[in-house]
């Protein structure tokens, strides 16, 4: 399949175009992949606040249960479930460390949480529960503590982090946008100037097949176009040159070639495409008997010459 000149300035220009669509692509695929990231950290925020939760409520279950326990009867054993959920919570917040003075929480957290099991499992005198509310006080105030940083966090970081990001999305996709349309304007323009010279110059072929020399293509440039164009008129200068001469012209080749026959000692002829002879030297004349006009014959002694178009 040909391809012709303007399909393969295209295919040219549309090759830049997909570059710039795939630098747009990439960028936008790294915002998109950095705002990924800051969702993930402010997830794992939330979970942490979650956590916190639950280990307040598995608390406050263990400690309304130990107060509902009547003193002197049998020693008190915390419930399975909530001691469970609360230690469960208390490992996930201990690999979910991602701020600054989170792991100082959480240790304070660890050790509170080993008091309260302690008071919880020590029989108090009666009316003496200050060290198993303190310990509880204790465990609540790392836990909230921990949650309050976990939001701050989020709250402070999520808007500034999720403007930015919007802030960068908007301006890639103005920038890709306006590559795209610079990118399409450079076509249409640098297309116009490129084959406006080739259609000028196809014209004045095609003028000059038809039989009209009077034409001349414009030299707009001093490049590879430019040097066509003047080759071009340089070559219709020479043809109208020899329109002018005309059959003056043609007589003047026919007469000089004569002579120059007539200067040769052997027969010499010179034929045209079908085999009629068109000049022919004294010795051809006197011993091949050739003429003007008539047609050639193959001799030893002699050279016959056929004029090829």
């Amino acid at each position: 399949m040909k391809i012709g000149f303007r399909t393969k300035l295209w295919l040219g220009y549309a090759g830049l175009m997909l570059l710039v669509l795939a630098v747009g692509a990439v960028a936008l695929s790294v915002v998109k992949s950095g705002r990924g990231a800051v969702e993930r950290i402010l997830h794992e925020n939330r979970d942490s606040v979650a956590a916190c939760t639950r280990m307040t409520e598995a608390a406050d279950r263990l400690l309304l249960d130990r107060l509902a326990h009547a003193p002197g009867a049998a020693p008190f054993e915390a419930p399975a479930a909530p001691r469970e959920t609360f230690e469960q919570a208390l490992r996930f917040q201990q690999g979910n460390l991602t701020i600054e003075g989170e792991p100082e929480l959480t240790r304070d957290l660890a050790a509170s949480w080993a008091r309260f099991q302690a008071e919880l499992a020590r029989e108090p005198e009666v009316g003496a529960r200050a060290p198993l509310l303190a310990a509880f006080d204790d465990l609540q105030h790392a836990a909230h503590r921990i949650a309050e940083l976990n939001l701050e966090n989020i709250v402070s970081v999520h808007g500034e982090v999720q403007q930015a990001a919007d802030d960068v999305e908007s301006r890639l996709w103005v920038i890709l946008l306006a590559a795209l349309a610079f990118g399409s304007l450079f076509m249409v323009l640098t297309g116009d100037a490129v084959l406006k010279p080739v259609y000028a110059l196809t014209r004045a072929v095609e003028s000059i097949a038809r039989g009209n020399l009077d034409v001349n293509v414009p030299v707009l440039a001093s490049d590879e176009m430019g040097n066509l164009a003047r080759s071009f008129n340089a070559m219709v200068g020479s043809l109208r040159q020899f329109q002018k001469l005309g059959w003056a012209g043609v007589t003047w080749v026919h007469h000089a070639l004569g002579r120059a026959l007539e200067q040769v000692a052997e027969p010499v002829a010179v034929l045209d495409a079908a085999g009629n002879v068109v000049l022919a030297n004294a010795p051809a004349q006197r011993y091949l008997g050739l003429r003007a006009g008539g047609g050639g014959r193959r001799h030893a002694a002699g050279r016959l010459v056929q004029a090829r178009p």
